[in-house]
């Protein structure tokens, strides 16, 4: 009789050759991916606690925008006239 293991299949996306490319292309583009999303007002989170303190860390972020995302979104209204 088969065991479950023997019948499990890896998605090559999980690859472990894939995902060692991907990070490295990840880490190769780091400080150009940061300072764009940085640029665009973007917010960083520390995802690395639990589940509830991460949401009411977003929850607050999109309650109280920061004054830098606030301009962003003011200009964005004021050039479509809305």
């Amino acid at each position: 009789m088969f065991q479950v293991k023997d019948r499990l299949r890896i998605n090559p996306k999980l690859a472990e050759d894939t995902v060692v490319a991907r990070l490295a292309e990840y880490h190769a583009n780091r400080d150009e991916l940061l300072e764009f999303y940085s640029s665009i007002g973007a917010q960083r989170v520390n995802a690395d606690q639990d589940e509830h303190t991460v949401f009411e860390m977003l929850e607050a972020l999109v309650v109280n925008p920061p004054s830098s995302c606030a301009a962003t979104t003011t200009t964005i209204r004021t050039s479509t006239g809305e």
